[in-house]
Protein backbone atom coordinates (compact mmCIF):
# COMPACT_ATOMS: atom_id res chain seq x y z
CA UNK A 1 0.00 0.00 0.00
CA UNK A 2 1.55 3.48 -0.72
CA UNK A 3 1.95 5.34 2.12
CA UNK A 4 4.21 8.74 2.80
CA UNK A 5 7.18 8.17 0.78
CA UNK A 6 10.98 7.87 2.59
CA UNK A 7 13.06 11.68 2.60
CA UNK A 8 14.97 9.13 0.22
CA UNK A 9 12.16 8.39 -2.22
CA UNK A 10 10.65 11.89 -2.24
CA UNK A 11 14.59 13.25 -3.47
CA UNK A 12 14.80 10.38 -6.04
CA UNK A 13 11.22 11.69 -7.46
CA UNK A 14 12.14 15.16 -7.07
CA UNK A 15 15.64 14.59 -9.62
CA UNK A 16 13.72 12.28 -11.56
CA UNK A 17 10.56 14.65 -12.25
CA UNK A 18 13.89 17.54 -12.76
CA UNK A 19 15.36 15.57 -15.45
CA UNK A 20 11.68 14.63 -17.22
CA UNK A 21 12.44 10.49 -16.46
CA UNK A 22 8.91 9.66 -16.27
CA UNK A 23 8.70 6.11 -16.14
CA UNK A 24 11.20 5.74 -13.54
CA UNK A 25 9.12 7.97 -11.55
CA UNK A 26 6.00 5.55 -11.49
CA UNK A 27 8.88 2.84 -11.03
CA UNK A 28 9.12 4.48 -7.44
CA UNK A 29 5.49 4.69 -6.78
CA UNK A 30 4.87 0.91 -7.83
CA UNK A 31 7.91 0.13 -5.10
CA UNK A 32 6.24 1.65 -2.42
CA UNK A 33 3.36 -0.87 -3.11
CA UNK A 34 -0.05 -1.11 -5.13
CA UNK A 35 -0.19 2.13 -7.23
CA UNK A 36 -3.86 2.44 -7.26
CA UNK A 37 -4.22 2.61 -2.88
CA UNK A 38 -2.70 5.65 -3.65
CA UNK A 39 -4.35 8.28 -1.84
CA UNK A 40 -2.81 11.44 -1.22
CA UNK A 41 -4.02 14.23 -4.02
CA UNK A 42 -0.70 15.33 -4.15
CA UNK A 43 0.79 12.13 -5.15
CA UNK A 44 -2.18 11.48 -7.54
CA UNK A 45 -1.76 14.33 -9.55
CA UNK A 46 2.11 13.78 -10.18
CA UNK A 47 1.21 10.00 -11.53
CA UNK A 48 -1.31 11.79 -13.27
CA UNK A 49 1.25 13.87 -14.82
CA UNK A 50 3.76 11.56 -15.81
CA UNK A 51 1.27 9.42 -17.76
CA UNK A 52 0.57 12.21 -19.48
CA UNK A 53 4.24 13.21 -20.33
CA UNK A 54 4.55 9.26 -21.94
CA UNK A 55 1.27 9.47 -23.64
CA UNK A 56 -0.95 7.99 -21.61
CA UNK A 57 -3.81 9.95 -21.90
CA UNK A 58 -6.20 7.45 -20.27
CA UNK A 59 -3.78 6.17 -17.46
CA UNK A 60 -3.68 10.30 -16.68
CA UNK A 61 -7.06 11.13 -17.29
CA UNK A 62 -7.58 8.63 -14.53
CA UNK A 63 -5.38 9.20 -12.02
CA UNK A 64 -6.59 12.97 -12.87
CA UNK A 65 -10.10 12.65 -11.48
CA UNK A 66 -9.03 10.40 -8.42
CA UNK A 67 -6.55 13.67 -7.81
CA UNK A 68 -10.00 15.63 -8.33
CA UNK A 69 -12.45 13.60 -6.18
CA UNK A 70 -9.65 13.79 -3.43
CA UNK A 71 -9.81 17.76 -3.63
CA UNK A 72 -13.64 17.73 -3.32
CA UNK A 73 -13.17 15.43 -0.46
CA UNK A 74 -11.03 17.65 1.75
CA UNK A 75 -12.46 20.91 0.37
CA UNK A 76 -9.09 22.11 -1.26
CA UNK A 77 -10.61 24.64 -3.59
CA UNK A 78 -7.42 25.87 -5.11
CA UNK A 79 -6.29 22.87 -5.60
CA UNK A 80 -9.83 21.78 -7.25
CA UNK A 81 -9.48 24.27 -9.88
CA UNK A 82 -5.58 23.20 -10.47
CA UNK A 83 -6.59 19.77 -11.59
CA UNK A 84 -9.07 21.05 -13.57
CA UNK A 85 -6.99 23.27 -15.73
CA UNK A 86 -4.45 19.77 -15.77
CA UNK A 87 -7.63 18.06 -17.41
CA UNK A 88 -8.73 20.72 -19.70
CA UNK A 89 -4.98 20.40 -20.93
CA UNK A 90 -4.75 17.01 -21.19
CA UNK A 91 -8.00 16.87 -22.76
CA UNK A 92 -7.38 19.64 -24.78
CA UNK A 93 -4.44 18.37 -26.53
CA UNK A 94 -5.25 15.14 -27.78
CA UNK A 95 -8.21 13.45 -29.55
CA UNK A 96 -7.60 9.90 -27.93
CA UNK A 97 -10.22 10.65 -25.00
CA UNK A 98 -13.77 11.10 -26.39
CA UNK A 99 -14.67 13.72 -23.42
CA UNK A 100 -15.65 16.97 -23.65
CA UNK A 101 -12.94 19.23 -21.80
CA UNK A 102 -14.81 22.96 -22.03
CA UNK A 103 -16.44 21.79 -18.44
CA UNK A 104 -13.19 21.14 -16.41
CA UNK A 105 -11.77 24.76 -18.02
CA UNK A 106 -14.97 26.07 -16.79
CA UNK A 107 -14.98 25.04 -13.65
CA UNK A 108 -11.22 26.39 -13.39
CA UNK A 109 -12.73 29.86 -14.82
CA UNK A 110 -15.44 29.62 -12.39
CA UNK A 111 -13.60 29.53 -9.43
CA UNK A 112 -11.11 32.32 -10.83
CA UNK A 113 -13.67 34.73 -10.93
CA UNK A 114 -15.83 33.68 -7.76
CA UNK A 115 -12.20 33.45 -5.58
CA UNK A 116 -11.51 37.34 -7.29
CA UNK A 117 -8.28 35.36 -7.60
CA UNK A 118 -6.11 37.37 -10.00
CA UNK A 119 -3.29 34.81 -10.31
CA UNK A 120 -5.53 32.21 -11.11
CA UNK A 121 -6.88 34.42 -13.87
CA UNK A 122 -4.06 35.65 -15.10
CA UNK A 123 -3.66 31.84 -15.47
CA UNK A 124 -6.62 31.18 -17.68
CA UNK A 125 -5.33 33.86 -19.83
CA UNK A 126 -2.05 32.78 -20.25
CA UNK A 127 -3.08 28.92 -20.80
CA UNK A 128 -5.68 30.31 -23.38
CA UNK A 129 -2.53 32.39 -25.18
CA UNK A 130 -1.04 29.22 -25.58
CA UNK A 131 -3.19 26.97 -26.87
CA UNK A 132 -4.41 29.32 -29.26
CA UNK A 133 -0.90 29.77 -30.52
CA UNK A 134 -1.32 28.71 -33.99
CA UNK A 135 -5.30 30.72 -34.15
CA UNK A 136 -5.44 31.87 -38.03
CA UNK A 137 -5.76 35.41 -36.11
CA UNK A 138 -2.53 36.12 -34.67
CA UNK A 139 -4.28 38.46 -32.47
CA UNK A 140 -6.42 35.78 -30.36
CA UNK A 141 -3.49 34.35 -28.29
CA UNK A 142 -1.82 37.89 -28.47
CA UNK A 143 -4.97 39.90 -26.82
CA UNK A 144 -4.80 36.74 -23.72
CA UNK A 145 -0.85 36.60 -23.23
CA UNK A 146 -1.45 41.12 -23.16
CA UNK A 147 -4.58 40.40 -20.37
CA UNK A 148 -2.33 37.87 -18.50
CA UNK A 149 0.30 40.25 -18.70
CA UNK A 150 -1.83 43.39 -17.00
CA UNK A 151 -2.69 40.96 -14.18
CA UNK A 152 0.67 40.39 -13.11
CA UNK A 153 1.71 43.56 -13.51
CA UNK A 154 -0.78 44.71 -11.11
CA UNK A 155 0.03 42.05 -8.65
CA UNK A 156 4.05 42.86 -8.69
CA UNK A 157 4.62 39.27 -9.56
CA UNK A 158 8.04 39.75 -11.64
CA UNK A 159 8.74 36.12 -13.10
CA UNK A 160 5.68 35.59 -14.66
CA UNK A 161 5.62 39.54 -16.26
CA UNK A 162 8.90 38.19 -17.64
CA UNK A 163 7.58 34.90 -18.82
CA UNK A 164 4.33 36.61 -20.55
CA UNK A 165 6.74 39.18 -22.32
CA UNK A 166 9.47 36.05 -23.36
CA UNK A 167 5.58 34.58 -24.83
CA UNK A 168 4.65 37.63 -26.65
CA UNK A 169 7.68 38.10 -27.93
CA UNK A 170 8.09 34.10 -29.65
CA UNK A 171 4.46 35.21 -30.74
CA UNK A 172 6.01 38.20 -33.09
CA UNK A 173 9.22 36.40 -33.87
CA UNK A 174 7.25 33.01 -35.31
CA UNK A 175 3.90 34.98 -36.11
CA UNK A 176 3.79 38.45 -37.05
CA UNK A 177 7.96 38.80 -38.57
CA UNK A 178 7.88 42.47 -36.56
CA UNK A 179 11.44 41.31 -34.92
CA UNK A 180 11.66 45.05 -33.17
CA UNK A 181 8.47 44.74 -31.54
CA UNK A 182 9.97 40.71 -30.44
CA UNK A 183 13.21 42.49 -29.03
CA UNK A 184 11.18 44.96 -26.85
CA UNK A 185 9.43 42.68 -25.63
CA UNK A 186 12.78 40.30 -24.86
CA UNK A 187 14.43 43.48 -23.34
CA UNK A 188 11.92 44.10 -21.00
CA UNK A 189 11.58 40.23 -19.65
CA UNK A 190 15.52 40.99 -19.21
CA UNK A 191 15.39 43.61 -17.07
CA UNK A 192 12.58 41.99 -15.25
CA UNK A 193 14.65 39.01 -14.70
CA UNK A 194 17.53 41.19 -13.90
CA UNK A 195 15.39 42.42 -10.82
CA UNK A 196 14.38 39.25 -9.61
CA UNK A 197 17.40 37.92 -7.40
CA UNK A 198 15.60 34.32 -7.23
CA UNK A 199 15.48 33.73 -10.97
CA UNK A 200 17.44 31.15 -12.07
CA UNK A 201 20.38 32.01 -14.69
CA UNK A 202 18.96 29.39 -17.33
CA UNK A 203 15.86 31.85 -17.96
CA UNK A 204 18.47 34.55 -18.77
CA UNK A 205 19.54 31.70 -21.49
CA UNK A 206 16.77 31.67 -23.41
CA UNK A 207 16.20 35.63 -23.61
CA UNK A 208 19.54 36.25 -24.75
CA UNK A 209 18.98 33.38 -27.47
CA UNK A 210 16.04 34.60 -28.02
CA UNK A 211 16.93 37.94 -28.99
CA UNK A 212 20.28 36.43 -30.95
CA UNK A 213 17.23 34.11 -32.84
CA UNK A 214 15.07 37.42 -33.94
CA UNK A 215 18.41 39.40 -35.61
CA UNK A 216 19.61 35.90 -37.23
CA UNK A 217 15.94 35.67 -38.52
CA UNK A 218 17.10 39.45 -40.64
CA UNK A 219 20.20 38.13 -41.81
CA UNK A 220 21.61 40.94 -39.11
CA UNK A 221 24.32 38.19 -38.63
CA UNK A 222 27.12 40.48 -36.45
CA UNK A 223 24.25 41.37 -33.70
CA UNK A 224 23.28 38.05 -33.40
CA UNK A 225 26.45 36.38 -32.48
CA UNK A 226 26.95 39.08 -29.83
CA UNK A 227 23.29 37.48 -27.97
CA UNK A 228 24.23 34.20 -28.68
CA UNK A 229 27.53 34.68 -26.96
CA UNK A 230 26.03 36.01 -23.99
CA UNK A 231 23.54 32.79 -23.80
CA UNK A 232 26.76 30.61 -24.18
CA UNK A 233 28.67 32.25 -21.11
CA UNK A 234 25.57 31.04 -19.36
CA UNK A 235 25.74 28.19 -16.76
CA UNK A 236 23.46 25.44 -17.69
CA UNK A 237 22.35 22.82 -14.89
CA UNK A 238 19.67 21.15 -16.48
CA UNK A 239 19.38 19.70 -20.23
CA UNK A 240 22.22 21.23 -21.41
CA UNK A 241 23.10 19.31 -24.05
CA UNK A 242 19.36 20.09 -26.15
CA UNK A 243 20.26 23.91 -25.40
CA UNK A 244 23.67 24.13 -26.45
CA UNK A 245 22.38 22.11 -29.46
CA UNK A 246 20.02 24.68 -30.65
CA UNK A 247 22.68 27.68 -28.99
CA UNK A 248 25.24 26.22 -31.94
CA UNK A 249 23.14 26.06 -34.52
CA UNK A 250 22.44 29.44 -34.26
CA UNK A 251 25.88 30.54 -34.23
CA UNK A 252 27.03 28.11 -37.07
CA UNK A 253 24.39 29.83 -39.15
CA UNK A 254 25.33 33.21 -37.98
CA UNK A 255 28.93 32.47 -38.80
CA UNK A 256 28.24 30.73 -42.23
CA UNK A 257 26.07 34.07 -43.30
CA UNK A 258 29.55 36.56 -42.31
CA UNK A 259 31.90 33.97 -44.17
CA UNK A 260 33.66 33.04 -40.98
CA UNK A 261 34.78 29.88 -41.85
CA UNK A 262 37.17 29.25 -39.00
CA UNK A 263 34.81 30.15 -36.36
CA UNK A 264 32.10 28.18 -38.30
CA UNK A 265 33.77 25.16 -38.07
CA UNK A 266 35.12 25.73 -34.67
CA UNK A 267 31.19 25.61 -33.68
CA UNK A 268 30.65 22.52 -36.36
CA UNK A 269 32.99 20.10 -34.66
CA UNK A 270 31.09 21.77 -31.17
CA UNK A 271 27.95 20.46 -32.59
CA UNK A 272 29.13 17.38 -33.34
CA UNK A 273 30.63 16.37 -30.22
CA UNK A 274 27.27 17.18 -28.75
CA UNK A 275 25.24 15.43 -31.30
CA UNK A 276 27.42 12.21 -30.89
CA UNK A 277 26.58 12.58 -27.09
CA UNK A 278 22.92 13.21 -28.09
CA UNK A 279 23.28 9.87 -30.26
CA UNK A 280 21.82 12.04 -33.20
CA UNK A 281 23.54 11.40 -36.83
CA UNK A 282 21.88 12.63 -39.16
CA UNK A 283 23.77 15.80 -39.89
CA UNK A 284 22.07 19.13 -40.17
CA UNK A 285 22.46 20.19 -43.96
CA UNK A 286 23.75 23.75 -43.50
CA UNK A 287 26.55 22.62 -41.43
CA UNK A 288 27.40 19.59 -44.02
CA UNK A 289 27.21 22.98 -46.75
CA UNK A 290 29.45 25.03 -44.20
CA UNK A 291 32.38 22.05 -43.69
CA UNK A 292 32.45 21.23 -47.14
CA UNK A 293 33.70 25.08 -48.39
CA UNK A 294 36.01 24.65 -45.22
CA UNK A 295 37.52 21.66 -47.11
CA UNK A 296 37.62 23.17 -49.93
CA UNK A 297 39.16 26.43 -48.82
CA UNK A 298 41.86 24.07 -47.35
CA UNK A 299 42.52 22.17 -49.89
CA UNK A 300 43.25 25.02 -52.28
CA UNK A 301 46.10 25.98 -49.55
CA UNK A 302 47.70 22.68 -49.85
CA UNK A 303 50.98 21.64 -52.06
CA UNK A 304 51.35 19.25 -54.51
CA UNK A 305 53.75 17.30 -51.97
CA UNK A 306 51.13 17.17 -49.30
CA UNK A 307 48.73 15.64 -51.50
CA UNK A 308 50.88 13.17 -52.57
CA UNK A 309 51.25 12.17 -48.93
CA UNK A 310 48.23 11.60 -48.36
CA UNK A 311 47.59 9.80 -51.26
CA UNK A 312 50.36 7.48 -50.09
CA UNK A 313 49.10 7.25 -46.19
CA UNK A 314 45.85 6.41 -48.11
CA UNK A 315 46.85 3.54 -49.68
CA UNK A 316 48.93 2.11 -46.90
CA UNK A 317 45.36 2.68 -44.84
CA UNK A 318 43.44 0.58 -47.13
CA UNK A 319 45.88 -1.88 -47.41
CA UNK A 320 45.67 -2.08 -43.22
CA UNK A 321 41.64 -2.01 -43.35
CA UNK A 322 42.16 -5.18 -45.80
CA UNK A 323 43.88 -7.16 -43.08
CA UNK A 324 42.20 -5.97 -40.36
CA UNK A 325 38.63 -6.82 -42.30
CA UNK A 326 40.25 -10.20 -43.41
CA UNK A 327 41.40 -11.05 -40.13
CA UNK A 328 37.48 -9.74 -38.67
CA UNK A 329 35.87 -12.07 -41.05
CA UNK A 330 38.24 -15.20 -39.76
CA UNK A 331 37.53 -14.42 -36.21
CA UNK A 332 33.88 -13.61 -37.07
CA UNK A 333 33.71 -17.75 -38.36
CA UNK A 334 35.26 -19.05 -35.83
CA UNK A 335 33.12 -17.48 -32.89
CA UNK A 336 30.03 -18.01 -34.79
CA UNK A 337 30.87 -21.35 -35.22
CA UNK A 338 31.43 -21.93 -31.37
CA UNK A 339 28.52 -19.87 -30.62
CA UNK A 340 26.15 -21.80 -32.62
CA UNK A 341 25.05 -25.07 -30.61
CA UNK A 342 24.78 -22.49 -27.44
CA UNK A 343 22.20 -20.63 -29.64
CA UNK A 344 20.54 -24.03 -30.89
CA UNK A 345 20.28 -25.38 -27.41
CA UNK A 346 18.46 -22.16 -26.25
CA UNK A 347 16.28 -21.92 -29.17
CA UNK A 348 15.58 -25.43 -27.70
CA UNK A 349 15.01 -24.40 -24.56
CA UNK A 350 12.08 -21.54 -25.29
CA UNK A 351 10.45 -24.15 -28.14
CA UNK A 352 9.85 -26.41 -24.43
CA UNK A 353 8.85 -22.87 -22.30
CA UNK A 354 6.20 -21.96 -24.64
CA UNK A 355 5.06 -25.23 -25.02
CA UNK A 356 4.57 -25.39 -21.33
CA UNK A 357 3.30 -22.08 -21.46
CA UNK A 358 0.67 -22.89 -24.30
CA UNK A 359 -0.76 -25.96 -22.12
CA UNK A 360 -1.38 -24.22 -18.95
CA UNK A 361 -3.28 -21.32 -21.26
CA UNK A 362 -5.44 -24.08 -22.47
CA UNK A 363 -6.15 -25.73 -19.51
CA UNK A 364 -7.21 -22.26 -17.99
CA UNK A 365 -9.30 -21.46 -21.21
CA UNK A 366 -10.87 -24.95 -20.63
CA UNK A 367 -11.75 -24.25 -17.13
CA UNK A 368 -13.26 -20.63 -18.10
CA UNK A 369 -15.41 -22.21 -20.85
CA UNK A 370 -16.07 -25.15 -18.58
CA UNK A 371 -17.50 -22.81 -16.55
CA UNK A 372 -19.45 -20.65 -18.94
CA UNK A 373 -21.11 -23.92 -19.96
CA UNK A 374 -22.01 -24.48 -16.71
CA UNK A 375 -23.87 -21.45 -16.21
CA UNK A 376 -25.82 -22.19 -19.40
CA UNK A 377 -27.30 -25.41 -18.19
CA UNK A 378 -28.11 -24.25 -15.03
CA UNK A 379 -29.99 -21.55 -17.13
CA UNK A 380 -31.80 -24.08 -18.88
CA UNK A 381 -32.59 -25.74 -15.80
CA UNK A 382 -34.34 -22.80 -14.35
CA UNK A 383 -36.36 -22.86 -17.42
CA UNK A 384 -37.52 -25.95 -17.12
CA UNK A 385 -37.83 -25.75 -13.22
CA UNK A 386 -40.44 -23.12 -14.53
CA UNK A 387 -42.26 -25.01 -16.55
CA UNK A 388 -42.46 -28.05 -14.75
CA UNK A 389 -42.42 -26.65 -11.03
CA UNK A 390 -44.45 -23.37 -11.47
CA UNK A 391 -46.66 -24.64 -14.09
CA UNK A 392 -48.07 -27.80 -12.09
CA UNK A 393 -49.03 -25.42 -9.54
CA UNK A 394 -50.41 -22.92 -11.40
CA UNK A 395 -52.20 -25.82 -13.22
CA UNK A 396 -53.73 -27.25 -9.31
CA UNK A 397 -55.13 -24.10 -8.59
CA UNK A 398 -56.58 -23.55 -12.16
CA UNK A 399 -58.37 -27.15 -11.83
CA UNK A 400 -59.81 -25.78 -7.95
CA UNK A 401 -61.12 -22.50 -9.75
CA UNK A 402 -62.62 -24.53 -12.28
CA UNK A 403 -64.46 -26.52 -9.20
CA UNK A 404 -65.43 -23.82 -7.82
CA UNK A 405 -66.98 -22.03 -10.65
CA UNK A 406 -68.61 -25.24 -11.68
CA UNK A 407 -70.13 -26.47 -7.93
CA UNK A 408 -70.22 -23.02 -6.25
CA UNK A 409 -73.68 -23.80 -4.98
CA UNK A 410 -73.22 -27.69 -4.06
CA UNK A 411 -70.22 -27.39 -2.06
CA UNK A 412 -69.92 -27.67 1.88
CA UNK A 413 -66.43 -27.20 1.90
CA UNK A 414 -66.02 -23.95 0.28
CA UNK A 415 -64.00 -22.38 2.78
CA UNK A 416 -61.38 -25.04 2.45
CA UNK A 417 -61.26 -24.93 -1.31
CA UNK A 418 -60.77 -21.28 -1.00
CA UNK A 419 -57.98 -21.91 1.48
CA UNK A 420 -56.10 -24.49 -0.48
CA UNK A 421 -55.92 -22.57 -3.59
CA UNK A 422 -54.87 -19.64 -2.00
CA UNK A 423 -52.04 -21.48 -0.78
CA UNK A 424 -51.41 -22.60 -4.45
CA UNK A 425 -51.18 -19.66 -5.70
CA UNK A 426 -48.81 -18.19 -2.97
CA UNK A 427 -46.71 -21.47 -3.54
CA UNK A 428 -46.38 -20.31 -7.07
CA UNK A 429 -45.72 -16.61 -6.41
CA UNK A 430 -43.00 -17.47 -4.56
CA UNK A 431 -41.49 -20.36 -6.91
CA UNK A 432 -41.72 -17.29 -9.48
CA UNK A 433 -40.00 -14.42 -7.33
CA UNK A 434 -37.43 -16.67 -6.87
CA UNK A 435 -37.10 -17.42 -10.22
CA UNK A 436 -36.79 -14.13 -11.35
CA UNK A 437 -33.67 -13.20 -9.57
CA UNK A 438 -31.52 -16.08 -11.54
CA UNK A 439 -29.34 -14.67 -14.38
CA UNK A 440 -29.54 -14.91 -17.83
CA UNK A 441 -27.90 -12.93 -20.55
CA UNK A 442 -30.96 -12.59 -22.79
CA UNK A 443 -31.22 -8.67 -23.11
CA UNK A 444 -27.97 -8.78 -23.64
CA UNK A 445 -28.18 -11.27 -27.29
CA UNK A 446 -31.44 -9.03 -27.56
CA UNK A 447 -30.26 -5.17 -27.13
CA UNK A 448 -26.79 -5.33 -26.43
CA UNK A 449 -24.12 -5.16 -23.68
CA UNK A 450 -25.05 -1.05 -22.79
CA UNK A 451 -28.49 -1.74 -22.82
CA UNK A 452 -27.92 -4.47 -20.25
CA UNK A 453 -25.92 -2.68 -17.79
CA UNK A 454 -28.73 0.03 -17.71
CA UNK A 455 -31.49 -2.26 -16.87
CA UNK A 456 -28.95 -4.08 -14.40
CA UNK A 457 -28.49 -0.76 -12.45
CA UNK A 458 -32.31 -0.26 -12.12
CA UNK A 459 -33.25 -3.07 -11.12
CA UNK A 460 -30.25 -3.02 -8.48
CA UNK A 461 -31.46 0.34 -7.40
CA UNK A 462 -34.83 -0.24 -6.81
CA UNK A 463 -34.55 -3.64 -5.58
CA UNK A 464 -31.48 -2.91 -2.85
CA UNK A 465 -31.83 0.73 -1.94
CA UNK A 466 -28.64 1.95 -3.30
CA UNK A 467 -28.36 4.13 -6.25
CA UNK A 468 -26.94 2.79 -9.58
CA UNK A 469 -25.74 4.78 -12.59
CA UNK A 470 -24.30 3.86 -16.01
CA UNK A 471 -22.07 6.66 -17.27
CA UNK A 472 -21.18 5.62 -21.95
CA UNK A 473 -18.44 7.80 -23.05
CA UNK A 474 -18.54 7.28 -26.26
CA UNK A 475 -19.54 3.40 -26.35
CA UNK A 476 -21.78 3.12 -29.26
CA UNK A 477 -21.43 0.01 -31.49
CA UNK A 478 -22.05 -3.48 -30.47
CA UNK A 479 -19.18 -6.22 -29.23
CA UNK A 480 -18.60 -9.31 -30.15
CA UNK A 481 -21.71 -11.34 -28.47
CA UNK A 482 -19.30 -13.59 -26.48
CA UNK A 483 -17.06 -10.54 -25.05
CA UNK A 484 -20.50 -8.81 -24.52
CA UNK A 485 -21.87 -12.06 -22.21
CA UNK A 486 -18.21 -11.83 -20.20
CA UNK A 487 -18.40 -8.14 -19.42
CA UNK A 488 -21.93 -7.83 -18.23
CA UNK A 489 -21.17 -11.03 -15.95
CA UNK A 490 -18.03 -9.39 -14.58
CA UNK A 491 -20.03 -6.35 -13.91
CA UNK A 492 -22.76 -7.70 -12.65
CA UNK A 493 -20.72 -9.59 -10.31
CA UNK A 494 -18.75 -6.48 -9.14
CA UNK A 495 -22.72 -4.97 -8.82
CA UNK A 496 -23.75 -7.72 -6.79
CA UNK A 497 -20.57 -7.81 -4.63
CA UNK A 498 -21.16 -3.55 -4.05
CA UNK A 499 -25.18 -4.96 -2.99
CA UNK A 500 -23.80 -7.49 -0.62
CA UNK A 501 -20.80 -6.45 1.21
CA UNK A 502 -20.36 -2.26 0.89
CA UNK A 503 -23.03 -0.87 2.27
CA UNK A 504 -23.10 1.63 -0.33
CA UNK A 505 -25.61 4.33 -0.99
CA UNK A 506 -24.10 5.62 -4.56
CA UNK A 507 -22.23 3.31 -7.16
CA UNK A 508 -21.48 4.21 -11.06
CA UNK A 509 -20.27 2.36 -14.34
CA UNK A 510 -18.54 4.04 -16.26
CA UNK A 511 -17.60 2.95 -20.29
CA UNK A 512 -15.26 4.45 -22.12
CA UNK A 513 -14.11 3.16 -25.74
CA UNK A 514 -10.46 3.92 -26.93
CA UNK A 515 -9.32 3.03 -30.62
CA UNK A 516 -7.70 -0.68 -29.24
CA UNK A 517 -9.71 -1.41 -25.10
CA UNK A 518 -12.31 -0.60 -23.59
CA UNK A 519 -12.00 0.92 -20.22
CA UNK A 520 -14.50 -0.17 -17.53
CA UNK A 521 -14.36 1.77 -13.97
CA UNK A 522 -17.11 0.62 -11.57
CA UNK A 523 -16.72 3.00 -7.90
CA UNK A 524 -19.15 3.02 -4.99
CA UNK A 525 -19.25 5.03 -2.13
CA UNK A 526 -18.97 1.99 0.38
CA UNK A 527 -16.79 0.89 3.84
CA UNK A 528 -14.42 -0.11 1.43
CA UNK A 529 -11.72 -2.83 2.06
CA UNK A 530 -8.07 -3.64 2.20
CA UNK A 531 -7.52 -6.03 -1.14
CA UNK A 532 -4.78 -8.21 -0.62
CA UNK A 533 -6.54 -9.57 2.88
CA UNK A 534 -9.38 -10.27 0.67
CA UNK A 535 -9.65 -13.95 -0.27
CA UNK A 536 -12.75 -16.14 -2.31
CA UNK A 537 -13.92 -17.56 1.35
CA UNK A 538 -14.87 -14.30 2.01
CA UNK A 539 -17.92 -14.92 -0.42
CA UNK A 540 -16.90 -11.32 -3.11
CA UNK A 541 -14.80 -14.17 -5.34
CA UNK A 542 -12.53 -10.93 -6.79
CA UNK A 543 -10.09 -13.93 -7.94
CA UNK A 544 -12.67 -15.58 -10.62
CA UNK A 545 -13.74 -12.33 -11.60
CA UNK A 546 -10.04 -11.49 -11.92
CA UNK A 547 -9.38 -14.52 -14.34
CA UNK A 548 -12.53 -13.81 -16.12
CA UNK A 549 -11.07 -10.51 -17.08
CA UNK A 550 -7.90 -12.32 -17.89
CA UNK A 551 -9.23 -14.63 -20.16
CA UNK A 552 -10.22 -12.14 -22.80
CA UNK A 553 -6.90 -10.82 -22.33
CA UNK A 554 -7.78 -7.60 -20.17
CA UNK A 555 -6.30 -6.19 -16.90
CA UNK A 556 -7.69 -5.36 -13.38
CA UNK A 557 -7.16 -3.29 -10.51
CA UNK A 558 -8.30 -2.47 -7.35
CA UNK A 559 -8.36 0.58 -5.48
CA UNK A 560 -9.75 0.80 -2.41
CA UNK A 561 -9.27 1.54 1.71
CA UNK A 562 -11.46 1.03 5.12
CA UNK A 563 -13.63 3.73 4.84
CA UNK A 564 -13.40 5.58 1.50
CA UNK A 565 -15.14 3.18 -0.90
CA UNK A 566 -14.19 1.11 -3.75
CA UNK A 567 -12.61 1.64 -7.61
CA UNK A 568 -12.01 -0.89 -9.92
CA UNK A 569 -10.31 -0.18 -13.15
CA UNK A 570 -10.81 -2.60 -15.99
CA UNK A 571 -9.51 -2.61 -19.45
CA UNK A 572 -10.17 -4.84 -22.26
CA UNK A 573 -8.95 -5.21 -25.71
CA UNK A 574 -11.41 -4.42 -28.73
Amino acid sequence: MFGQLSTLDKAAVDSLLVQKNYREVIKIYKSQGNINTLRSPENLSIIGQCYESINKEDSAFFFYKKALKEYKKIGNKKNEAEINLEIFSLLDSQKKLSVNPTPYFNAFYEYAINSNSKEMLAKAYNNLGITNFSAKNVEIPKEYFIKSLAIYIDIDSIKQQANLHSNLAVLHINRTKKFDSARLYLNNALQLLKQDNKTDHEELFYVYNNIGNSYLKESKYDKAIIYFTRADSIVIKTYSLNKKRLLYENLVQAYAGLKKYDSTYAFMKKLDSIKEQLNITKQNTLINDVKEKYDNEKLRSENLALDLKRTTNRNLLFAALGMLILGSIIFSLIQKNTKRKQRIAEQEREIEIQKTEKVLKEQELNTIDAMLVGQEKERKKLAEDLHDSVGATLAAAKLQFNHLSQHRDKLDTMDELFSKTSILLDDAYAEIRDMAHLKNSGVIAKNGLLPALQKLAKNASSAHGLQVIVENFGLEQRLESTKEITIFRIVQELITNIIKHAEATEASVSLTPHEDELSIIIEDNGKGFIPRMIIDKSGMGLASIERRVEHIDGTMEIDSTPGNGTTILIDIPL
